[in-house]
C-alpha cells in the first residue's frame, strides 16, 4: 500500500485539486520530518522540541482530517494559523536558539498560505510574520545575539536539517505553483486551439450557405424570366 498515494477527492476544478494534492503531500512529509527533528531536539535538550512535536502531531491530524473529508479549506487554513504561531513562539520566547531557520519556516508558511488560500488570506499571514519579526528585532533581538553559545555537534546536524526541510518544502512549493501555471497555459492553448477551429468550422458553413442561397437566388431569377 503506497501511504504517499493522495486520496481520491470530488475536486473537478484543477486548481482545487492541485491544493487538495499539495496539502497532503505537505502534511505527510511534515508529519516524517518533524517527528524526527522532534526526536533529534528532545535528546539534545533543545526546548524547541516542544512546539516541534506539537507541529509533528498537528499536521498527523491534519492527514486524518483530509482523509476523512477529502477537502483542503479547514485544514489550510489552520495550517496557516497555527503554523504562524509555533513560529513566532518559538521566534520569542526561546532566547537561546539561534533563529535564522525560523526565517524560513516563515517564508514555508507564507509561500503555502497564498497557494492554498489566496492574496487575502496571504497578505494577512505575511503581516502577522512580519509584526512578529519586527517585535523580535526590537525587544529581543539584542539579548537573544548574547544568550546563544558555542553549537554541539548534534545542534549543528539539527540545524542542518531544518535548514534542508526547509529548503525542500520551500523549492516543492514553488515547483507546484509552476506546475499549476504550466496547467493553466495548456488549458487556454487548447480551449484556444477549440475556439479557432470552431471558428473555421462555422466561417466554412457561413461560406456554403452563402454560395447555396446565390444559387437558390439565380434560379428564382431564372424561374421568373
Amino acid at each position: 500500500m503506497n501511504l504517499f498515494r493522495v486520496p481520491l477527492t470530488e475536486y473537478s476544478d484543477h486548481y482545487d485539486l492541485a491544493r487538495f494534492n499539495l496539502s497532503w503531500r505537505v502534511c505527510y512529509f511534515m508529519v516524517v520530518v518533524l517527528t524526527v527533528l522532534g526526536g533529534m531536539l528532545f535528546l539534545l535538550g533543545q526546548p524547541a522540541y516542544v512546539p516541534t512535536v506539537i507541529g509533528a502531531v498537528s499536521v498527523g491530524i491534519f492527514l486524518f482530517i483530509l482523509k476523512k473529508t477529502r477537502k483542503y479549506g479547514l485544514v489550510a487554513g489552520i495550517f496557516c494559523l497555527l503554523g504562524t504561531a509555533l513560529c513566532q513562539y518559538t521566534l520569542i520566547y526561546y532566547l537561546t536558539q539561534y533563529h535564522m531557520v525560523d526565517v524560513l519556516w516563515i517564508m514555508v508558511i507564507v509561500l503555502y498560505t497564498f497557494f492554498m488560500l489566496g492574496k487575502n488570506w496571504g497578505v494577512v499571514i505575511l503581516s502577522l510574520n512580519v509584526v512578529g519579526i519586527l517585535l523580535f528585532v526590537f525587544l529581543r533581538l539584542n539579548d537573544n545575539l548574547l544568550l546563544p553559545g558555542e553549537l554541539k555537534e548534534g545542534e549543528i546536524l539539527a540545524l542542518g536539517l531544518n535548514f534542508l526541510i526547509c529548503g525542500l518544502l520551500i523549492a516543492f512549493l514553488i515547483l507546484q505553483f509552476l506546475n499549476v501555471i504550466k496547467k493553466a497555459e495548456n488549458d487556454l492553448r487548447s480551449l484556444n486551439d477549440e475556439l479557432m477551429e470552431q471558428n473555421t468550422t462555422v466561417a466554412h458553413q457561413n461560406q456554403e450557405k452563402t454560395v447555396m442561397l446565390s444559387e437558390i437566388h439565380h434560379r428564382v431569377r431564372i424561374i421568373y424570366k
